[in-house]
């Protein structure tokens, strides 16, 4: 189980902390927000060994976006990196990652949201 907690100190900028309550891990970020770019950095804790990762995503306009990110990578052998891209409409999002690593994986979500209002 996971508990986190996330904090607005303005409206561009997002703090946050994650605690892996069962891999006794801990996550610490932060992410800034401009009109066509988001950029987040974080540093994940397994004991006392700091991870840093970092992001970028560009927003293209009507809903697209292309991600790039890394961390705690060896940069000759390109391990560590991350690409991606996305598409929302309000509706329905649909996201696709490439993590290459010791082991390279491909993830890809779909999310649907209803406007439907609760009882």
């Amino acid at each position: 189980a996971d508990l986190g907690l996330i904090f607005f100190p303005s409206e561009r900028l997002s703090l946050g902390i994650v605690l892996s309550l069962g891999e006794g891990a801990a996550i610490a970020g932060a992410a800034l927000s401009l009109p066509s770019l988001l950029t987040a950095f974080d540093l994940a804790f397994k004991g006392l060994s700091p991870s840093p990762h970092v992001g970028v995503e560009l927003r293209l306009g009507r809903g697209f976006r292309l991600r790039a990110g890394g961390g705690a990578f060896d940069p000759s052998e390109g391990k560590g990196i991350s690409i991606g891209a996305g598409f929302s409409n309000g509706h329905i999002s649909i996201d696709y990652a490439f993590l290459r690593g010791e082991t390279s994986a491909h993830y890809i979500s779909a999310e649907l949201r209803s406007t439907a209002q609760p009882f």
